[in-house]
């Protein structure tokens, strides 16, 4: 194999690294975004009007969005760069670096705001509270109130 033929298979593995790593972002960023929709729902449910700092949540949505579109953007563009024989090198080299940074640093902030909430919110996530009670525990098992007004579960 000569060295240009070498290069030329390094740089397409090199491509091809960079649009599956684009595509796995993209996956993650979509299956987080419904996830903590999601849990916010279903898990916080009524007690979302007591979330601190809740304004964190819509900004690491917008965050997971501006990566996914960057994402599909990204891999649209190097898919017609090396059809089209425009880049005959690594596909996001120069003015198109962005296209891979952005995705990046958009989803690990989004992950950082909402570790950020999820922290703040410990509390509220993990105490009990009548509206999180399950009819089916409720039929089965004794809920008394202790001394704060919170109900505690107990075995019949």
């Amino acid at each position: 194999m000569s060295p240009a033929k070498a290069s030329m298979d390094v740089v397409a593995k090199g491509n091809d690294y960079a649009i599956e790593a684009l595509k796995q972002l993209l996956t993650l960023s979509t299956v987080v975004l419904a996830l903590t929709i999601t849990f916010l729902k279903d898990v916080i449910g009524e007690a979302r009007s007591q979330a601190q700092v809740a304004w964190l949540v819509p900004l690491a949505w917008a965050c997971f969005l501006i990566a996914i579109w960057v994402a599909w953007v990204a891999i649209g563009h190097a898919a017609r760069a090396m059809a089209s024989g425009e880049v005959t090198g690594y596909a996001f080299v120069d003015r198109r670096r962005w296209l891979v940074r952005v995705p990046h640093w958009s989803f690990f902030a989004a992950l950082f705001i909402l570790a950020v909430f999820g922290s703040s919110n410990l509390k509220l996530i993990f105490s009990p509270s009548a509206s999180k009670i399950p009819e089916e525990i409720k039929a089965h098992h004794f809920i008394a109130v202790d001394t704060a007004g919170k109900p505690v579960w107990k075995a019949p």
